[in-house]
């Protein structure tokens, strides 16, 4: 019986390559990232930290098959909680990773209460804190979010920081469309260009 996968496509703006975020699956069969590697696909994204400070013990795996497969970019994705430190966030998420791991660690901002106790005002430098915590773990970092969930999350659709804008910004708008022509209007925080964007989903 074949296996149904929804995926989210990413345009990534560097090369317009296409990428998928299989954080919704624990570990997909071998097959499934050779279907990926057929369909020109070159980044997979899976979640290394959770919203309950667990680390995925799949991410070794998943990073060893999309090799295998020869997708060139594997990064992974952090859920933000404020319930837990820049220090636990960071060092969970490095003790995930592969030896061999390269990509981005992208901070996943989500507007969900349930994640957020800090005042609104202090929510910008928790985020600043984990951010700079995992760059000095040598982890390259960015944030991921959406315009309603960053404005949630931070007061405003438009709050940001010196910090956080030299940081990339992978943002969610499910349009269909394969650009980024509605980054000023779907766009959030202080950034100017965008690294990459949710637009859509697909089957397999």
């Amino acid at each position: 019986m074949k296996s149904i996968y929804l995926l989210p496509l990413i345009l990534v703006i560097a090369t317009a390559n296409l990428g998928v975020d299989i954080s919704n699956y624990d570990l997909p069969p071998r097959t499934f990232f050779d279907c990926l590697a057929t369909q020109n696909v070159t980044k997979a994204l899976v979640n290394v930290w959770d919203e309950y400070g667990e680390v995925n013990k799949n991410v070794l795996q998943n990073y060893i098959r999309a090799k295998d497969a020869k997708i060139k970019d594997f990064d992974v994705l952090v859920t933000l909680n404020d319930a837990f430190s820049a220090e636990d966030i960071c060092n969970g998420a490095a003790s995930g990773l592969p030896t061999a791991f390269k990509g981005t660690v992208w901070l996943d901002v989500q507007g969900k209460e349930r994640f957020w106790s800090l005042n609104v005002t202090d929510r910008i430098p928790f985020i600043e804190n984990v951010t700079t915590t995992c760059q000095n773990l040598g982890l390259k970092t960015g944030v991921y979010s959406s315009a309603d969930a960053w404005s949630f999350v931070t007061g405003s659709q438009g709050a940001g920081s010196d910090t956080l804008k030299t940081t990339p910004i992978w943002y969610i708008n499910e349009n269909q469309n394969e650009d980024f022509d509605d980054f000023e209007y779907a766009g959030f925080g202080t950034w100017e260009t965008p690294a990459m964007k949710n637009y859509g989903a697909n089957t397999m």
